[in-house]
């Protein structure tokens, strides 16, 4: 279940993301709108590319997978290597 809470996202003074309370159960989802709507940008706050003000809540039952081929170091550094910190 997603849910999200108080979601404010802004680029200067133009509020981008307003959302107050969203709940989102198990599923699939469309997210439609027009080009600048702001799809992309939510996106990229529920992956936690960018900063936003309000509450982001992730429940998940589901035990995550990890490769079986990869050491823990080995799937760190993968990691750290796909968001650019090393």
């Amino acid at each position: 279940m997603l849910q999200i809470r108080n979601l404010l996202k802004k680029y200067g003074d133009t509020v981008i993301l307003d959302i107050p309370d969203l709940q989102l159960n198990v599923g699939i989802y469309w997210i439609k709108g027009a080009n600048g709507a702001g799809k992309t940008t939510l996106f990229k706050v529920l992956a936690g590319l960018l900063p936003y003000q309000g509450q982001i809540y992730l429940r998940s039952e589901a035990e995550p997978l990890f490769p079986t081929f990869l050491t823990g170091q080995e799937l760190l550094n993968l990691v750290a290597a796909a968001k650019k910190l090393l």
